[in-house]
């Protein structure tokens, strides 16, 4: 991981400080907006849950870019984003083997949320075909903040006397997580398109996916990991 970090900082700062009398050089500021996930889930109460499900949520960049003309229509660009995840997964346990009479049937719900701030550092390769490029690169993010919720029910169904069916719900144990149990640093590769509209303002969607595990519970060998897309504009503070 380390040897990573020092690589991904080091392709920065050759794109920022490599000199060419023929490059043309951007600097400008972004921002995006779109959706993300979190695979898997930060617990696991019950052993083999039935069914399991991860929702996209909403998602959002901000920060600084600098690309750097290499060729005719080739380009290396990097960015210094504040980026803020959201997952949602939902897990179903069936209850039915654990109850006891009158009850016949019943599942337990579990909703956990996760709300994660990155401080992300891309750095990416890029082809120009007239307006449109499309990049391709690695990127690095660390953890500023985190934060997240557990929501818990049990549904019963109940068997009277009469043989009506009653459902009966009592809610579980519900919690706020002021610091989500992950690590430090996430990493993996990141490809975008940006489209040109003046020489100023641009387009832009950008894919992220996560290799890192960033679970670091101990009690629990579930895989955690990120998903992002977003689509924003860029504004060129200068062109040389």
């Amino acid at each position: 991981m380390k040897n990573l970090l020092k690589l991904t900082f080091i392709l920065a700062i050759l794109i920022a400080f490599n000199i060419s009398t023929f490059s043309q050089q951007q600097f400008g500021i972004k921002v995006s907006g779109g959706i993300s996930r979190i695979y898997g889930s930060l617990e696991s109460p019950y052993p083999s849950p039935s069914t399991s499900s991860t929702s996209f949520s909403p998602s959002a960049q901000a920060g600084i870019y600098y690309n750097r003309t290499t060729g005719k229509n080739t380009s290396l660009g990097a960015e210094l984003v504040f980026s803020q995840v959201q997952g949602e997964q939902m897990v179903y346990w069936d209850n039915n083997k654990y109850l006891v009479a009158p009850y016949i049937e019943g599942y337990r719900s579990d909703i956990t949320y996760e709300h994660i701030s990155y401080l992300s550092l891309p750095v990416y390769f890029g082809v120009t075909y007239k307006r449109l490029t499309i990049n391709g690169g690695f990127q690095i993010s660390y953890v500023l903040s985190s934060s997240g919720s557990n929501e818990s029910s049990n549904n019963y169904i109940l068997l009277t006397e009469e043989g009506n069916r009653i459902t009966r719900e009592e809610d579980g144990i519900n919690r706020e997580l002021d610091n989500l149990d992950i690590k430090a640093f996430d990493f993996g590769p990141r490809a975008g398109i940006v489209y040109r509209l003046t020489n100023r303002l641009s387009m832009e969607g950008m894919f992220y996916y996560g290799l890192n595990n960033i679970n670091q519970l101990k009690s629990t060998e579930e895989a955690l990991k990120i998903q992002q897309m977003t689509v924003g504009i860029r504004y060129a503070l200068w062109n040389k």
